[in-house]
């Protein structure tokens, strides 16, 4: 799973790593399926390269500011680039109030400004990783802790149910009012056995004759550590430290 790049910068690096930045990969058991990779692309937002830049911190803080990086060049090589037409995709931003000792204080034209928008995709000013994270992998910040990405947080319980791939189908008789409350959501238990509602075919509406009806589940499981385990995350950090 990852995201579209729209930054030179970032493009020049990963040409020379296996896993875009902020990308995941989960590998199933040998023999579960077909030999090959099935890669999903989240074509709509762009990826963001951070810029941790102690030239612009004012000397009130403690904290190197991170900044987003979206520049029409390679970074690495040419930082005097004047551009005023780049075109680039949307980002998401976001804003958590004025935090001391996390974001840190931005000094612009001899006064400090510290309102602006932090990085939504990774913080990795973040000393305790309770900011949301939008990587597809898990990422480490600079204070150590490690923060699940996306993947870990909320595809690895359907990844296991895929793994194990026990589908079954059911007669079940089912009443006018389940089926106007129905929750996909809600687990079904055969035998102490929880199984995941997939569809529901041929149920007649009221004042018609009632029957048993053909109904679709996968088996439900909680992902081990094991599984966790098998999920691998990009080969670099999403930030360049300019200091």
């Amino acid at each position: 799973m990852r995201y579209k790049s729209d930054d030179p910068t970032v493009q020049n690096i990963e040409g020379q790593v296996e896993l875009n930045l902020y990308s995941g990969q989960y590998a199933f058991p040998d023999g579960r399926y077909q030999d090959g990779t099935t890669s999903n692309d989240t074509d709509f937002f762009a990826k963001t390269l951070h810029l941790l830049d102690i030239g612009i911190r004012n000397a009130s803080s403690t904290v190197i500011p991170q900044v987003p990086l979206i520049y029409p060049e390679d970074y690495r090589t040419d930082k005097t680039v004047e551009e005023t037409d780049y075109n680039f995709e949307p980002r998401l931003l976001w804003w958590a109030g004025r935090r001391i000792g996390v974001d840190g204080y931005v000094n612009l034209d001899g006064t400090t400004a510290y309102d602006f928008p932090a990085s939504f995709m990774v913080n990795y000013n973040d000393p305790l990783g309770e900011d949301p994270s939008l990587s597809f992998g898990n990422e480490v910040l600079l204070s150590g802790v490690k923060v699940d990405g996306i993947i870990r947080r909320f595809h690895l319980q359907h990844l296991k149910r895929l793994q194990i791939g026990k589908r079954l189908t059911e007669w079940i008789r089912w009443k006018a009012l389940e089926i106007t409350n129905l929750k996909f959501s809600r687990k079904i238990v055969i035998d102490g056995v929880k199984f995941i509602l997939q569809k529901i075919d041929g149920f007649k509406p009221a004042g018609q004759k009632m029957d048993s009806v053909k109904t679709a589940l996968l088996l439900d499981d909680i992902p081990t550590a094991e599984d966790a385990a098998r999920l691998t995350t990009s080969g670099f950090n999403g930030y360049i430290q300019n200091i």
